[in-house]
């Protein structure tokens, strides 16, 4: 099947992705992650949960929000650094930079080859020694999390048999902590933000309920959940990005068939001091897979097109379509923010926007120019990853792709290889 013939199929919503066999790609299992392939379905099941750690911990009142603590990784060099494996990969483990070290936590136990059995273990690595550690297990066990870092704390979430709950960790003290229960059931496709005070989880679930429209806000300082408004609209495919002083979210809402409510990808913004929503004005990019990030005084959004615009939110207006360095594929696009640079990749293909420039140009070395034959010819060896921002680094959990005895490419299969790597914008 040809990428055009894939494309006209995703748009007529004629298949879900996790229903498309695609370019030789053998699919293994029935979920499909977020932000993985298009075509090839990756094995285990996608949750969400919220996690938060740090046993007996003693909270310290602040009425002014903290930011984030975004230190600069003290080891890699411009341009690609490989780094050590790690005693343990898993599928489905989440990540999050600390402000001085690589956290990885959960997954899916490898032992269990037939469903995805959570895992409590964690790890992390510390560019400044090349080394990485093990960390005392969670007080529960999850999987393909959401995870985002406080300033002091490392926060989780995951589904936990229809519960949405939560642990936290502090690298600190070393100890774990669990939050108390949400005020909103648990559910897929969900967005999770750090405002500098509080935690917002929001969106999510299956177009036919109100899940998607409501969220709630934790405030870790006080140990508290509140809820807060509903949004105009509803997201379950999305990006979450903080502005300073909102949070905007833009994507799709899509049915299991991949057909989206609207015609265009389509955003709101969320202020916490008024708990008050707007819409935003409508792009023209793609509802069936985006990626956005906020960098200098605007969203940069693109599409699996793949196309780019930008948003002005304070003119709510969108630039006009520019064309990305990138041909269209079987991928979701994924991007992170190092500095004032955001880093797109794509199917193993990656791409530098500068904000000082509006401009995407096309990067290439390290992981991105190792490649396997396969029937179908030449395929990228790293075709998909985590990205992970750390100041002005971006580290790569990458996943590769594996062969069946005919050559076919196989994605999620026993076997598949792994290679961490940083990637840091040149100045």
């Amino acid at each position: 099947m040809h990428s055009e013939d894939v494309r006209q199929l995703l748009h007529r919503g004629a298949a879900s992705p996790s229903d498309l066999d695609i370019g030789g790609i053998v699919r293994q299992g029935g979920r499909l992650k977020r932000r993985r392939i298009v075509a090839a379905t990756v094995c285990g099941a996608v949750g969400l949960l919220v996690v938060v750690t740090s046993t007996n911990l003693e909270l310290v009142t602040n009425s002014e929000p903290r930011p984030a603590e975004s230190a600069t990784s003290p080891a890699p060099a411009a341009g690609w650094t490989e780094l050590p494996d790690p005693p343990e990969v898993r599928g489905g483990m989440a990540w999050v930079w600390t402000g001085s070290e690589l956290l990885g936590w959960g997954g899916c136990n490898p032992s269990s080859q037939n469903e995805c059995a959570p895992s409590s273990a964690g790890i992390v690595f510390d560019p400044a020694s090349g080394k990485w550690e093990s960390i005392d297990d969670s007080p529960r066990a999850g999987a393909f999390a959401d995870a985002l870092w406080s300033g002091r704390e490392a926060i989780f979430f995951h589904s936990e048999e229809e519960r949405l709950g939560g642990q936290a960790y502090d690298p600190a003290t070393g100890r774990w902590r669990t939050l108390p229960p949400a005020p909103i059931p648990a559910r897929s496709g969900a967005g999770a933000l750090w405002t500098g005070s509080e935690v917002i989880l929001w969106g999510g679930g299956k177009p036919a309920d109100a899940t998607p429209h409501r969220g709630a806000a934790y405030d870790p300082e006080r140990n508290r959940w509140r809820r807060i408004a509903d949004a105009p609209i509803g997201l379950n495919h999305m990006d979450v990005a903080w502005t300073g002083t909102e949070m905007i979210v833009f994507g799709s809402l899509l049915d299991n068939r991949n057909i989206a409510t609207t015609e265009t990808a389509v955003g709101a913004s969320y202020n916490p001091k008024s708990d008050a929503w707007r819409k935003i004005r409508a792009s023209q990019l793609s509802p069936q897979a985006t990626a956005a990030a906020w960098v200098d005084d605007r969203l940069v959004a693109w599409d699996y097109e793949p196309r780019a615009q930008e948003y002005d939110p304070e003119s709510d207006t969108w630039s006009d379509v520019m064309r990305m360095p990138f041909e269209f594929s079987e991928c979701y696009p994924d991007n992170e923010v190092a500095g004032r640079i955001v880093v797109a990749f794509y199917c193993g293909y990656a791409a530098l926007y500068d904000a000082s420039t509006s401009k995407w140009t096309e990067i290439h070395g390290g992981p991105l120019e190792e490649e396997i034959e396969a029937s179908s010819g030449s395929v990228k060896q790293w075709r998909f990853a985590d990205l992970v921002p750390a100041g002005d680094t971006v580290y790569f959990a990458a996943e590769g792709i594996t062969l069946t005895d005919r050559g076919e490419v196989c994605y999620g299969c026993p076997g598949s290889p792994t290679s961490f790597w940083a990637y840091r914008p040149p100045e």
